[in-house]
């Protein structure tokens, strides 16, 4: 197999306290990640393995609802129907919540996304293009909304995507797996074990 030389970022959706963090605010509104330990260990190791190639980098692409003045979110309509918990000091700028777990800190760079897409109404494509990179690999929290509009929005910008499938999780593990089976249409896809022996055998660099 020929080696993937491309400049590649490692993009980590939604890897915040307030997603993934039993007290954080997903928590609280008794959306819980059945899986989030065994997903944290493997992102570490694959954060390990990507901080160790050249040309490639980490970036973190965190959920951020805008303030008003009083501290009250302003919401996306889609977000308030699907998470209508969600308050006050959730996923702001400057808390804990909104910050990547500190498992997988520092990222290179950091994106601030407003939406289910890392892609809508952000700066991830200026960055991208600024830093040369049209590989993407692609991880996080949940795969049926941020993961699957992610890829959908990088292709739709051309970039080549692969999606770490067990570098991903969803609320539910049913939803999950029938994102998984429709992204198989859409990218190549590895689990994390997949990746690494890619890249200890030299097909990635």
């Amino acid at each position: 197999m020929k080696p993937v030389r491309e400049k590649t970022a490692l993009l980590l959706l939604n890897m915040q306290n307030d997603f993934i963090r039993d007290d954080g605010a997903m928590a609280r509104g008794n959306r819980h990640l059945p899986a989030a330990r065994s997903l944290t260990e493997r992102l570490i190791r694959t954060t390990q393995i990507v901080q160790n190639l050249p040309e490639h980098s980490i970036i973190s692409c965190e959920f951020t609802l805008i303030a008003d003045k009083d501290n009250h979110p302003v919401f996306p309509d889609l977000i308030k129907r699907t998470f209508p918990f969600l308050g006050r000091g959730d996923f702001h700028v400057g808390r804990t919540g909104h910050q990547l777990i500190k498992e997988l800190q520092p990222a290179d760079y950091s994106v601030g996304t407003i939406a289910y897409s890392a892609f809508y109404r952000t700066h991830l494509d200026w960055l991208l293009k600024r830093l040369g990179i049209r590989n993407l690999l692609i991880t996080g929290v949940p795969t049926d909304t941020a993961v699957m509009s992610t890829v959908r929005d990088a292709q739709i910008n051309n970039y080549k995507t692969t999606v770490l499938t067990d570098g991903c999780a969803a609320f539910d593990p049913m939803q999950h797996t029938e994102a998984v089976r429709s992204l198989r249409h859409l990218c190549p896809l590895l689990t994390c074990a997949e990746y690494a022996e890619e890249v200890s055998a030299g097909v990635r660099v």
